[in-house]
C-alpha cells in the first residue's frame, strides 16, 4: 500500500474545461446563498441541532422534491457551522487564505490535527486586489480516523470563501467545503487505505 504525502502533481487537473469551471463558480454562488440563509436561520429550514465551544452546528431541513420512481433516495444531509470571532474580517482572511499546497495542509491540521495530507487541486475564482474576500478552488485532503470503527477518509471539496453582509447589515466571512466527485480525484482507498 502506497503511503502519504501524495507527490506533487498527483491529481491532474489539466482537463478541466471553462464549462466545467463556470459551473463551479455557479454551484459556488449557490453555496454562498445557502449560508446567507444560514445567517437568518430562524426565518428559514436551517434548524439548530447542537452547541459546543461558541460553535452552532444547523441542519437544512428544506422540503426535498418528490423522486421520479427510479431514483432512490439520498442520505446526504447538508449541515452547517457557525460562530463568532473576535477578529477583523482580514485577519479572518488572512488565515484561511490557503492558495498552495503548504498553506492549505498547514491550515487544515490546524484545524483537524488528524489531517495527513493536503493539496490544492484548481483555483477556479483566484483571489485579487480588487476583491481580496473572493476565492473558489478545488482542493484534496486525507484524515486518519479517531477511531477503529471508522475508516480513514479523503475528501475532493469545493471551497468558497466570500464576504456577505447579513439581513441585519453584519459583514461575515464564509467558507463552505462541499464535496464533489471528480474522475481527477479517485478514492485512495485501495492504494493508500484512505
Amino acid at each position: 500500500m502506497a503511503s502519504l504525502p501524495l507527490p506533487r502533481g498527483y491529481f491532474n487537473m489539466s482537463n478541466m474545461t471553462e464549462a466545467e469551471r463556470l459551473q463551479y463558480a455557479e454551484y459556488a454562488e449557490s453555496a454562498i446563498r445557502k449560508v446567507f440563509a444560514l445567517s437568518d436561520f430562524h426565518k428559514n429550514s436551517w434548524v439548530p441541532v447542537h452547541e459546543k465551544k461558541g460553535v452552532s452546528v444547523y441542519r437544512n431541513f428544506t422540503a426535498k422534491p418528490r423522486l421520479a420512481p427510479n431514483v432512490s433516495k439520498s442520505n446526504i444531509a447538508e449541515v452547517g457551522c457557525k460562530s463568532s470571532l473576535q477578529a477583523s474580517l482580514d485577519d479572518i482572511a488572512r488565515a484561511f487564505s490557503a492558495h498552495d499546497d503548504g498553506l492549505f495542509r498547514r491550515l487544515m491540521k490546524k484545524l483537524n490535527p488528524r489531517v495527513v495530507d493536503a493539496a490544492v487541486l484548481q483555483s477556479i475564482v483566484p483571489r485579487t486586489a480588487s476583491n481580496p474576500y473572493r476565492y473558489v478552488g478545488i482542493k484534496w485532503y486525507a484524515t486518519k480516523s479517531a477511531s477503529m470503527m471508522v475508516t480513514n477518509r479523503d475528501y475532493c471539496v469545493l471551497e468558497v470563501l466570500d464576504r456577505i453582509v447579513d439581513a441585519r447589515g453584519n459583514d461575515m466571512l464564509v467558507r463552505v467545503l462541499s464535496s464533489i466527485d471528480l474522475p481527477e480525484c479517485p478514492s485512495l482507498e485501495a492504494s493508500h487505505g484512505f
